[in-house]
């Protein structure tokens, strides 16, 4: 009985890697459109920035991580993945934005075929000796569509 139930999880599990695989392969040959979503037909999408990590935040880390990923012309996200990272402690909650936007909210018909894209978002902690403003630029993921998330340190009495 344990037997059979080993093999039937270790059958679903690699036809969940095969599905995977075939989902990146089908992208795979799709050119990146930077800046896609600076685009006037996603005016209505509401882009928050990611949440800050808070293990990022209680060490004091900026940073950054460019996410990768596929939108479908039923606004499904296909494919996402981290491209470049500063640290690690960035690449969950990058994902989890995008995959949080409101793409349901959309009106139907403004993709015809799947696209793909990249979001960076930068991660910095504001402070007087070092204002955001510096940092950001310095670091090293970049380009056209960006969104940062700025803290502030908030000291206790």
């Amino acid at each position: 009985m344990s037997k059979a139930i080993i093999k039937t999880i270790g059958v679903l599990v690699l036809a969940g890697c095969a599905t995977n695989n075939v989902e990146q392969k089908q992208y795979a040959s799709l050119p990146v459109v930077e800046g896609e979503l600076l685009k006037e037909k996603w005016q209505l999408l509401n882009r928050f920035p990611a949440r800050y990590p808070f293990a990022a935040a209680v060490s004091n880390k900026t940073g950054c991580a460019t996410v990768e990923y596929v939108i479908t012309p039923d606004y499904e996200i296909e494919n996402i993945h981290v491209k470049k990272t500063t640290d690690r402690v960035f690449n969950k909650a990058s994902k989890k934005a995008v995959l949080n936007w409101n793409w349901p909210e959309l009106p139907k018909g403004l993709l015809n075929t799947a696209i793909k894209t990249q979001t960076h978002f930068k991660f910095c902690i504001e402070s007087n000796e070092n204002p955001c403003e510096k940092v950001i630029e310095k670091l090293s993921c970049t380009g056209k569509d960006s969104i940062s998330s700025i803290g502030t340190l908030v000291k206790r009495s």
